[in-house]
């Protein structure tokens, strides 16, 4: 107890975590979103954390009654709409569990968790099935770990990052990790390695004793931002950024000055942050700034914590032509080969399109000068006109008026005669344009 005592005194913040690591952190039973294995069904809990470390797949039946079927339905339900939302069901039994209080941090945390499906059978309503495949990942509970390595200055983070992704099957490693932490943190083992208890009661929880308990809680872990799953990330101090691989800041999607100036800041700051509120049309940014980057030949990789965000980035690029190599993943490591596979059905049936310099250049001056036409005439409109209104703001006061003298004094500011060009003039300044381009190769 001396030598636990020496951990408590050191300090952890608890704000330092956000909301879905303090989760990992303090996942001890919460029906229905988290609850005892033993107390769901207590001999398919002893099959299945039988089955676990050893990496093996699995399919067994739950026969669920009153309260419990309330549970796996809040947590089926729960599943599927983070599987919507952020792309992964989240999903998962933790085991074993660090119970206690270490750096002033309370903890029920378990130390790995395994994710799996949980589906209900067409035909019991009470029955369901649990079921996990080897592709499915083994996540380590990474705040639990980088608060054990801010207390003890050990690297248990790149331990379990080894052991997740190496020794995933390893029954024996698996056991041999477990007593590392246990022997480091002085904890008081409650349960045999490998075997299942009920979770630690409340008096136990209160007595003071850190322990890792051999019990195991299902339910829903939420999605961890992915920085905590690395080395602390780093920043080069001011880095140099050159334009010269970009040509143009044209898309297939038609941007106002505003749009056009954050794609032109992507292509001259080494990071550019753009801010909008819900349907200001940040997606539809996105979209053409990855259409832009396409069209230099550069690879581009969208990410986002909404499923439906990036499925309707995607469609844009497809409505335009230009996605046929553009997949939408929400599994890594569940989506792996079916993205490999893709990737080369892809690369087999694409055919290169062919290239000519002039021409491009000869459209690309074209397009900047109509480009040029339409800012001035955008920036006209805008520009304040009566007072800070600008022309559309100045038109509608005297609509909104309803006022026969106001539309008289606004028709007799717009004279049909001042509007007139020829087809002779116009004829002229194609001319004009086609003799100058030689100047602006």
């Amino acid at each position: 107890m001396k030598e636990n005592n020496r951990f408590t005194e050191i300090t952890a913040n608890s704000t330092a975590y956000s909301s879905a690591a303090l989760e990992w952190l303090n996942a001890r039973p919460a029906p229905p979103a988290r609850a005892d294995l033993t107390s769901v069904d207590g001999e398919m809990a002893i099959r299945l954390i039988y089955a676990l470390p050893g990496g093996k797949d699995i399919d067994m039946p739950v026969s669920a009654i009153h309260p419990v079927s309330d549970w796996l339905l809040h947590m089926y339900f729960e599943s599927r709409n983070r599987e919507r939302v952020f792309g992964t069901r989240n999903l998962g039994i933790g085991y074993p569990v660090l119970a206690g209080k270490l750096g002033n941090q309370e903890l029920s945390a378990p130390l790995f968790v395994w994710h799996i499906t949980l589906e209900p059978n067409q035909n019991h309503t009470d029955n369901w099935q649990i079921t996990r495949q080897v592709s499915q990942p083994l996540t380590p509970n990474y705040p639990l770990f980088h608060l054990l390595d801010s207390i003890s200055g050990s690297d248990f983070t790149g331990k379990a990052r080894y052991f997740a992704e190496n020794e995933w099957n390893n029954t024996q490693a698996f056991v041999n990790f477990c007593e590392v932490v246990s022997n480091t943190f002085s904890l008081y083992a409650d349960g045999l390695p490998l075997s299942i208890k009920p979770f630690p009661d409340e008096e136990s929880l209160l007595s003071g004793q850190n322990m890792l308990s051999w019990s195991a809680v299902t339910g829903i872990y939420p999605t961890l931002p992915r920085t905590i799953t690395g080395e602390a990330p780093t920043a080069i101090p001011d880095p140099q950024v050159t334009g010269d691989s970009w040509i143009h800041t044209f898309s297939m999607l038609p941007l106002d000055p505003g749009q056009r100036a954050a794609l032109e800041a992507v292509q001259n700051n080494a990071l550019t942050v753009v801010e909008g509120a819900s349907g200001s049309g940040k997606t539809f940014l996105i979209s053409a700034i990855v259409m832009n980057s396409l069209s230099h030949g550069k690879k581009c990789l969208v990410v986002s914590k909404s499923i439906n965000s990036l499925r309707k980035a995607q469609k844009m690029i497809l409505d335009k032509g230009i996605g046929e190599l553009s997949f939408v993943l929400r599994d890594l490591e569940g989506d792996k080969l079916m993205l490999a596979d893709m990737l080369r059905m892809s690369a087999e049936s694409k055919s290169k399109a062919n290239y000519n310099r002039d021409l491009f250049q000869t459209v690309l001056n074209k397009t900047i000068r109509e480009q040029n036409k339409l800012d001035n005439a955008w920036k006209a409109l805008h520009k304040p006109l009566f007072g800070s209104l600008d022309f559309s703001e100045t038109v509608g006061r005297y609509l909104r008026a309803n006022r026969t003298e106001g539309k008289e004094l606004l028709l007799s500011q717009l004279n049909p005669q001042d509007f007139t060009f020829s087809e002779q003039e116009y004829n002229l300044i194609v001319d004009a344009i086609y003799a100058s381009e030689p100047l602006f190769r």
